[in-house]
């Protein structure tokens, strides 16, 4: 027996939302290793959080709140949905541009050490050849 006139069961909506649920959960876990920028970890469980939302925002709206009995708190469901979306769109652009950052500073320093270390050999070999000559 149907409740109510959802777009998907509530239980096929609860099961697909746990499974999201659980998933993310998991990589929040996983974002606790220590090969993992601080930076990043940080905009990533932050981006998780919105994500969060948008998927019960998204259940709600999906399988328990029926549009045609309650039109408000379904516009409120998906409106929630649309902006922790929007919310995770700017924390992935911000993470974008974090890694692009990163990347050029340690582009920026291995240059400098392959630098370095040239420079330190053509004055070895600089410096052996002038011994041969004498």
């Amino acid at each position: 027996m149907i409740v109510a006139a959802t777009h998907l069961s509530p239980w096929v909506t609860l099961v697909l939302a746990s499974a999201l649920l659980f998933t993310m959960a998991w990589y929040w876990g996983r974002l606790a290793g220590a090969d993992v920028h601080p930076l990043r970890r940080r905009i990533r469980r932050a981006s998780l959080v919105f994500g969060l939302l948008a998927v019960v925002a998204a259940a709600l709206g999906f399988g328990i709140i029926d549009p045609d009995a309650t039109p408000l708190p379904y516009l409120f469901a998906w409106l929630a949905a649309a902006l922790a979306l929007l919310g995770v769109v700017l924390l992935a652009m911000f993470d974008a541009f974090a890694s692009i950052r990163m990347h050029r500073r340690e582009l920026a320093i291995t240059r400098r050490e392959s630098a370095d270390a040239l420079r330190r050999a053509t004055d070895n070999v600089i410096a052996d050849s002038v011994k041969d000559k004498l």
